[in-house]
């Protein structure tokens, strides 16, 4: 079985091709280790910005998202 990576040239010459129809969204995204309180216990997990919740990432049809 032949598998295709993300880093194929394949996928680069496709990538190329590819028409962006809005605007670049740019969000700062960081995972961080964090121990949260569950239901009276310390569980460790990990944290997006230094929270359990993610941020909202809101982004329009045909826009191209970007995490620094």
């Amino acid at each position: 079985m032949e598998r295709i990576l993300p880093t194929d040239p394949l996928v680069a010459k496709y990538e190329t091709r590819r028409t962006l129809s809005g605007t670049t969204v740019t969000q700062a995204l960081t995972a961080a280790p964090l121990t949260a309180t569950l239901d009276g216990r310390s569980v460790p997990t990990w944290s997006c910005n230094g929270t359990l919740n993610t941020p909202t990432r809101r982004a329009s049809a045909g826009d191209q998202r970007r995490s620094p």
